[in-house]
């Protein structure tokens, strides 16, 4: 085990200007392998040797948990519950380090009972053993206002099936309650199948990655492919902000879905979705409930021609753009690129789309939503 200790002045500074002049726990770092007795490449549980791991870094604090290069095992899922603490979880920057899951519960689940924890989570390959494997990460703590940092950051994580086989999980990444996560350059992978009917192995998984309650979460540069829906933002209590940003969603039946609906007409909040290329079955973006929501320079594409699609839904929306996206393949009675739903919705720019066919045909705008300005 390492100990990381602040010897010079600036660094005691640092450390108290950090905890509000507080001196700061050392932070340590801990190799699961070599400090903690985990075997990689072999059919042994790993699970007890990383909740030890994770445990000590509890205890101190927080710090760092080193993963090293091989293929780990975790035959149940590491639950911890903290308060506050500063954690890393590092893999091998050159992607040697495989997590396998056989269990149906997922791999970690950390719940923080205070409001400002700091879990950082990189380069790891999640692979699923089993059919249904539950929950892949979850981070959550308790919905709170405004801090000075990333509370969640994920990096290079990847999560998929054994080998492209029917192997998967029921959720990929879900975090809740948290300040302004940033899942990047993340995947969440299913291997896919002609089968586009409703009991299609495609949308078995629930979700590729789940946003709830959380404040100005980012995801970008992320891919989903197979999962009912890719990505869901879920709010519940006056959210704020959110952004979908370059990426992917494929072989799903909901690309993107965003719902705030609490019965009351606050909706300060913003969203962002640019930049990115969903290929869905029934709906590529829908959104309800939202003040501000732009989407913008996106490619929408029908992924079944004998299903009816519906690539942008607008509804309970207010300051609206959807302008300069591309909506790729056919237009008939069952798709429609962008539909107004209501008529509290309002003050909507729908212009400079590439549609699918004419504009009368591929939008559908409801007649008592108004200040709507279409191409």
């Amino acid at each position: 085990m390492k100990i990381i200790r602040k010897n010079s002045w600036s660094g005691i500074l640092a450390a108290l200007l950090l905890t509000g002049g507080v001196a700061a726990q050392a932070r340590i770092t801990v190799d699961v392998v070599a400090d903690y007795g985990a075997v990689p490449n072999d059919s042994s549980d790993d699970a007890p040797a990383f909740l030890n791991a994770l445990t000590a870094l509890k205890s101190a604090g927080g710090g760092t948990l080193d993963i090293p290069a091989g293929e780990f095992l975790f035959l149940s899922r590491v639950e911890l519950s903290v308060s506050d603490w500063r954690i890393t979880i590092q893999g091998d920057p050159l992607g040697g380090t495989e997590l396998t899951v056989d269990n149906t519960n997922g791999l970690f689940k950390l719940t923080h009972s205070a409001r400002n924890p700091q879990v950082n989570i990189y380069d790891l390959q999640i692979t699923a053993l089993r059919e249904g494997a539950g929950t892949a990460i979850e981070v959550s703590c308790p919905q709170g206002g405004v801090q000075e940092k990333r509370v969640v950051t994920m990096n290079q994580v990847r999560i998929s099936g054994q080998n492209g086989g029917p192997e998967y999980f029921d959720r990929g990444i879900v975090v809740s309650g948290l300040y302004r996560p940033l899942i990047e350059n993340c995947s969440v992978t299913r291997t896919t199948s002609t089968d586009l009917s409703d009991s299609s192995p495609n949308f078995m998984p629930e979700v590729g990655i789940d946003i709830t309650d959380c404040y100005a979460p980012v995801i970008e540069s992320c891919s989903v492919t197979g999962a009912d829906t890719a990505y869901c933002y879920n709010s519940t209590n006056s959210p704020e902000d959110g952004a979908l940003r370059d990426s992917t969603a494929d072989y799903c039946r909901t690309g993107l879905r965003y719902v705030f609906d609490n019965g009351t007409s606050q909706r300060e909040e913003t969203l962002w979705i640019n930049d990115s290329d969903i290929r869905a079955r029934d709906a590529g973006v829908e959104v309800k409930g939202r003040r501000i929501c732009n989407i913008a320079r996106n490619t929408f594409r029908r992924l079944s021609d004998s299903h009816a699609l519906k690539d942008v839904t607008l509804e309970s929306v207010t300051l609206g753009s959807v302008m300069d996206n591309t909506f790729e393949g056919t237009l008939d009675s069952g798709r429609k690129n962008v539909s107004v739903l209501d008529s509290k919705s309002n003050y909507i720019i729908i212009i400079n789309n590439s549609l699918s066919g004419d504009s009368a045909l591929a939008l559908d705008i409801n007649p008592s939503a108004q200040n709507i300005l279409t191409q």
